[in-house]
């Protein structure tokens, strides 16, 4: 994943945590799964930066970077974020190794899922919860998809994921195995690149009226959670606006 666009960060306490864990995921993204740090409280969606020493002009010096958590508030062990490679943070952040010690600072963010606010909308309870997201923007929904899932909340909820390939679907054993196992969250995958991919049989094309509308019965009963690059939050806000969807239920995280 990479960075999202942020407004002024607020001071918040620093934090000594562990790496754990790194699993690849695709051909160039990773996941990497921290030790909870003491006294660590975030709502899904949020993000953390991550302090990293990099060499730039033959010069050592510190860089932060940001990146959205993966992992849902009560998964106590590990905190988890899902990094794509581009650019020196994530160069140097994939040469980290199980057992090294990083700092971070966090939790950041206004792109949350509040259980007792973020299903309001003009005084109403929305009852679907619609998480759009492209490439490594998974990141933060997968974080929302996980919370609500293991919370057993009563939220019908739809995950409409677009990726160049096949090969570039982040998690796609974790989302079959959420469509296996929930009644209440349905997945829709897509293709934009499907001549590069004979093998996919599924969704091929940009998110359009067609898949939002496979997706969403009824968009005055949906909360939308749209992350990814510019182009596709800017693409898919539009299209929802051009179906009747109210601003205020339309949550967006653009990332560089």
């Amino acid at each position: 994943m990479t960075a999202p666009n942020k407004p002024t960060i607020i001071p918040v306490k620093t934090h000594k945590v562990k790496l754990l864990e790194v699993n690849q995921e695709t051909t160039n993204v990773r996941s990497f799964r921290f030790s909870y740090p003491h006294g660590f409280d975030y709502k899904p969606g949020q993000f953390i930066m991550i302090n990293l020493d990099v060499i730039q002009d033959g010069i050592s010096k510190f860089i932060k970077r940001s990146y959205s958590l993966s992992s849902a508030p009560m998964q106590e062990k590990h905190i988890e974020t899902i990094v794509k490679l581009m650019g020196a943070g994530s160069k140097r952040l994939f040469e980290h190794m199980k057992g090294d010690e990083l700092e971070i600072a966090g939790p950041y963010g206004m792109f949350t899922f509040q259980e007792e606010v973020s299903n309001e909308v003009h005084g109403r309870k929305l009852n679907h919860i619609v998480l759009l997201a492209a490439g490594s923007g998974i990141t933060a929904p997968l974080s929302i998809a996980r919370y609500i899932l293991d919370s057993s909340l009563a939220l019908k909820v739809s995950f409409i994921f677009s990726n160049k390939t096949s090969h570039d679907i982040i998690a796609r054993k974790e989302l079959e195995k959420m469509t296996a196992e929930h009644d209440n969250f349905s997945l829709y995958l897509t293709v934009t690149r499907p001549e590069e991919d004979p093998d996919w049989h599924g969704l091929t094309g940009r998110v359009d009226e067609k898949l939002i509308k496979a997706a969403v019965h009824d968009v005055s009963d949906a909360l939308f959670y749209l992350c990814g690059p510019a182009e596709f939050v800017d693409h898919c806000a539009k299209l929802l606006s051009s179906l009747g969807v109210d601003t205020k239920q339309i949550k967006t995280e653009k990332y560089e």
